[in-house]
C-alpha cells in the first residue's frame, strides 16, 4: 500500500502534535506546519496527499491559504480539510465555497473521525 502524506497545518504545537500521532499511528507521513505562509510553501514543494488546515494561524490565516492553494496550479488538487474552532456557519460556508472537502469543529469531533474522512477521501481501508 502506498504511504499517504499528511500535511498539518496548526499553529498550536500540541495539538499539532496530538493529530501527528494519531495519523502516523494510522500508517500516514506527516508533515507538521506551523502558519499559513509556511504551509502553503510546504504545501507547494511536498504536495501531500491531504491538508488539515486551521483557520486562525499568523501571518497567514487558513481561509486566505486555503484561497491561495486553490489558485496555484501544483496545490489546486490537493484535498483539505478544514479544523477550526470556528463554528460559524458564514464561515463553514466559505471555506467549503472556497473548495474545502469538510470542515471539523475541533471540540466537536474525534480525531479518530477525521481520520476516517480522510481515508475515504483517499479511499483506502
Amino acid at each position: 500500500m502506498k504511504k499517504y502524506t499528511i500535511q498539518v497545518v496548526e499553529d498550536e504545537l500540541a495539538l499539532s502534535n496530538t493529530i501527528k500521532d494519531e495519523l502516523t499511528e494510522e500508517g500516514f507521513n506527516v508533515i507538521q506546519t506551523f502558519n499559513g505562509e509556511e504551509g502553503f510553501k510546504k504545501a507547494k514543494e511536498e504536495k501531500p496527499d491531504v491538508i488539515l488546515l486551521d483557520i486562525i494561524m499568523p501571518k497567514i490565516d487558513g481561509i486566505t491559504m486555503l484561497k491561495m492553494l486553490k489558485a496555484d496550479v501544483k496545490t489546486k488538487y490537493i484535498p483539505v480539510i478544514v479544523l477550526t474552532v470556528h463554528g460559524d456557519l458564514e464561515k463553514i460556508a466559505d471555506t467549503i465555497t472556497l473548495g474545502a472537502e469538510a470542515y471539523y469543529i475541533k471540540d466537536q469531533q474525534s480525531l479518530s473521525e477525521i481520520t476516517k474522512n480522510i481515508k475515504n477521501i483517499l479511499r483506502i481501508k
